[in-house]
This record gives C-alpha cells, structure tokens and sequence, in this order.
C-alpha cells in the first residue's frame, strides 16, 4: 500500500478497532523507514532507539520519508524495509510507530502474536480518575477456569508483582457489574502488561463464556495501594499460601 492509503488508514484507526487491525495487516506489507546510526560497523544493522515520555525504551519508525527526515534532524541514517520485516527483525523490542504525531506503540506480545497469527486485540483506554464515582465489591461467581487464566499469564509478563480482582459498578446498588483486574506494576511497564493481559485473554476464545465487561487497572508497586484493594479486591496472583 502506498504512503497517503496507509496513512488514511491509521486515521480511520484512532476511532474504529476494525479499521485498526486493518491498518496494521496492511502495514506488515507496506514499505516503512527507520532510523540507524550515521556509521555503525557492527555487523548487524543497528536501529535508532529512543525514551518513550512513559519512561520505556522503543524504536521509532515511520509510515513515510517525509515524517522521517523530520524526525532526523541530520543526526542519523534512514533505512526502508516493509513492516514485517522490521517487525520479525525487531528482536523483543517496543516500537513506537510515527512518534512526533500521535502514532502507536506496538508491544512485543503483540508484534510475535500478530506474525504468529495475524491477531490484532481490542484496547480501550478510559482515565479512571475522571468521570463519576465508581462502587467496588470482592468478586463473586467467578469460574475457575478465569481465575487460572488470569494465573497463567501473569506468571508470564516478568514486570507483574502482584494481580487482583474485584467488582465494579457506577451505581451502589448495581446488579451488573463489570470484573476489575488489578496489577501491581511498575509504572513505565503498566500499558504493556494490561495490553498483553488484554491479549492473551481475547485470543483465548473463552470470554464469551464469561459474559462479563472487563476493565484493568494498574498501581505502581512504589505507591500506595487503593484503600478498598485490601478488604474488596481477591489476590489471584501470586498464590498465597
């Protein structure tokens, strides 16, 4: 796909998940560019990377020259490629696409899941420090099965210290109320590990089982837990003995 339709398509993708997971099959085929060292004689080549504002380190790359040459500023090289063969060379790293104007960041979860199986999950980012007062309770009628679920794939994300679930509504006395999965996690790590829990949850195939909204919260493990996270919330992760 040409520059100005995969760019089309990244804007269509800020408002529409079925538009996101077009954009990002397209761009596995579509020709992106990075950044590389001026002179580099390392045998292997070498990408740019830089600070995220969130504190992690990712490799920036670009839907065109153009937001490239922007973005070099003469102090490095620009190199082409398609995005897949960017992706499969990125070797477990974060890459931030088109980071002057507002792109995305794509985890590693979800770069060696999407080569894998062509899996785009669904994200939605809500501030929970806005919007009307939330009511929290402990989790009742959760199956097993979820529970283990939840175990197993904090046992792999190596930046989880502690998971926890509770019960949330906007009304206090709501007889629906959404599942509210807690992390401990440092804070540079949060968006990472709730988006490969997100992930792996969704490719699973089992949440309709469930039939229960979800939402995932993050706590920093060096600031205080909520209030309500010791007497309403159930720690699934680790297991206490």
């Amino acid at each position: 796909m040409n520059e100005a339709g995969l760019e089309r398509l990244l804007e269509q993708a800020r408002t529409s998940h079925e538009a996101e997971v077009r954009f990002i099959r397209a761009l596995l085929n579509s020709r992106v560019y990075a950044h590389v060292p001026l002179s580099d004689d390392h045998p292997r080549l070498r990408l740019i990377m830089f600070q995220h504002p969130d504190g992690f380190m990712a490799i920036p790359f670009f839907t065109s020259l153009k937001k490239a040459q922007f973005a070099n500023r003469g102090a490095v090289r620009i190199v082409s490629t398609t995005g897949r063969d960017l992706l499969e060379g990125s070797n477990g790293a974060i890459l931030m696409l088109n980071p002057n104007d507002g792109g995305m960041v794509l985890y590693p979860e979800e770069v060696s899941t999407l080569l894998e199986t062509g899996f785009w999950s669904r994200v939605q980012r809500e501030d929970y420090s806005e919007g009307p007062q939330r009511y929290i309770w402990p989790p009742s009628d959760v199956p097993t099965w979820f529970i283990d679920v939840l175990r197993k794939v904090c046992g792999t994300l190596d930046m989880v210290v502690s998971g926890h679930l509770a019960e949330m509504a906007y009304t206090e006395h709501a007889t629906v109320r959404s599942l509210l999965i807690v992390l401990q996690v440092p804070r540079d790590q949060g968006e990472r590990a709730a988006r490969a829990l997100t992930l792996h949850l969704q490719q699973s195939g089992k949440l309709e089982k469930l039939n229960r909204s979800l939402d995932i919260t993050i706590f920093d493990p060096n600031a205080e837990p909520p209030n309500w996270l010791e007497s309403e919330g159930f720690q699934f992760y680790p297991v206490l003995n």
